[in-house]
């Protein structure tokens, strides 16, 4: 299927109630007391904050897609694929978080915590993307070595919090 800005729009919508919630769960863990006020509690506070920030540039980036007034191909791909990714990759933090889940560690934290800035960075530079005039100054900026290895990063960091989950499961 092909990239489609309205449905790219709600994949952000989405995305962005994704990490409402799962800043939600953070928070109720921390003020539950379900965990110490130690490394761990730290690490929850600093992912809450990061998620709180993600959702801020998600929020952006939905706009900023229904808005665009081109969006060149290879930057449809990438958004199509990206946001799809993060959202699955989301979907597992959330779940970690979960009473009884057994999902947290300060690892796994860490690897959210990389997750978040990733996608952050990446939603970014989409939005930097979005708002250029033409899709070929779109296409030569996602062309660029340093845009391109925020995509990866972005793309790594989703696969290791997906691997982290299924070793700690498994």
């Amino acid at each position: 299927m092909d990239f489609s800005q309205p449905s790219a729009a709600a994949s952000c919508s989405a995305l962005s109630g994704t990490a409402q919630s799962t800043t939600a769960k953070i928070q109720e863990l921390i003020s539950a007391g379900a965990v110490a006020e130690d490394t761990l509690g730290r690490q929850l506070s600093f992912l809450s904050s990061r998620v709180q920030q993600f959702r801020q540039h998600v929020d952006q980036l939905g706009h900023c897609i229904a808005d665009a007034s081109v969006v060149h191909p290879q930057l449809g791909d990438v958004l199509k694929s990206s946001l799809a990714e993060c959202q699955n990759a989301l979907g597992t933090v959330s779940n970690k978080l979960e009473p009884g889940s057994g999902g947290l560690s300060a690892d796994a934290i860490a690897c959210d915590q990389t997750l978040m800035a990733a996608y952050l960075r990446l939603f970014v530079l989409a939005t930097q993307l979005l708002i250029m005039e033409t899709g070929q100054e779109q296409q030569s900026k996602l062309a660029n070595p340093a845009s391109r290895a925020i995509v990866d990063t972005a793309h790594e960091a989703s696969l290791r919090v997906l691997s982290f989950n299924y070793v700690t499961e498994n």
